[in-house]
């Protein structure tokens, strides 16, 4: 019984790390995005607190 609890939760982890993998790129595209927008309203300033936004709502959703 301990294998297949061991398996189960290998397999957790391993869709745990692919699903963690997958929202970091949807984060990356997201600062991007998000980055580019404020760059085209706000200059170059503009962009680096766009992205630095996106990273600070993703880091807040990842502790709580």
């Amino acid at each position: 019984m301990f294998f297949f609890d061991n398996f189960i939760s290998t397999i957790a982890y391993a869709a745990l790390l692919v699903s963690n993998c997958a929202l970091n790129m949807a984060c990356e595209i997201l600062q991007l995005e998000l980055g580019n927008m404020n760059l085209r309203l706000f200059g170059s300033p503009g962009k680096f607190y766009g992205q630095a936004q996106a990273h600070v709502s993703m880091t807040y959703i990842f502790i709580y």
